[in-house]
């Protein structure tokens, strides 16, 4: 069964060495959007993706398990 959006998310974070706090204080998003996208109440928006990729130097496209 593939990954969500919010195990990828939790992985590549992790890998990266970054509390959900570093990752929100990185991207200016809220803690508990983090905490969501991980728990895979909320999906982010596009501009929220792209904050995301750059934090976590990685490609939207591996955030989003293609």
């Amino acid at each position: 069964m593939k990954d969500t959006f919010g195990q990828i998310l939790k992985r590549i974070r992790l890998r990266s060495g970054m509390t959900q706090g570093d990752l929100a204080g990185i991207t200016g998003l809220k803690p508990t959007a983090i905490s969501h996208f991980e728990c895979d109440k909320r999906e982010p928006c596009l501009r929220n993706l792209k904050l995301l990729q750059k934090a976590l130097n990685c490609s939207a496209n591996e955030l989003l398990g293609l």
